[in-house]
């Protein structure tokens, strides 16, 4: 099933004029995401994270920070991926 399909499915229409193929791709798996698609993550991203220890309650009043090499191994289409899913999630 493309990409066009599977927006199809969960009812979201996608302007082709708007977006080029990556931005199409980060949009489908952001709305996929959204509407409770079990995405495969490591098919996605082929290189491996790292788990970072985050609070659960704004109220522990821990802050985080990244590091300088951490942050200098983003790939930028990865880093405008999680970019739309944060962006998607913070408005529901």
């Amino acid at each position: 099933m493309n990409v066009k399909a599977l927006l199809r499915l969960v009812g979201y229409q996608l302007p082709e004029w708007e977006f080029d193929e990556i931005q199409m791709k980060q949009q489908a798996a952001t709305t996929l995401f959204i509407a409770g698609y079990d995405l495969p993550w490591q098919s996605l991203f082929k290189t491996q994270g790292s788990y970072i220890p985050l609070p659960l309650y704004p109220f522990e009043k821990q802050y985080y920070w990244y590091e300088k090499r951490i942050v200098k191994n983003i790939n930028h289409k990865k880093a405008h991926l999680i970019y739309l899913l944060a962006k998607v999630v913070k408005r529901h």
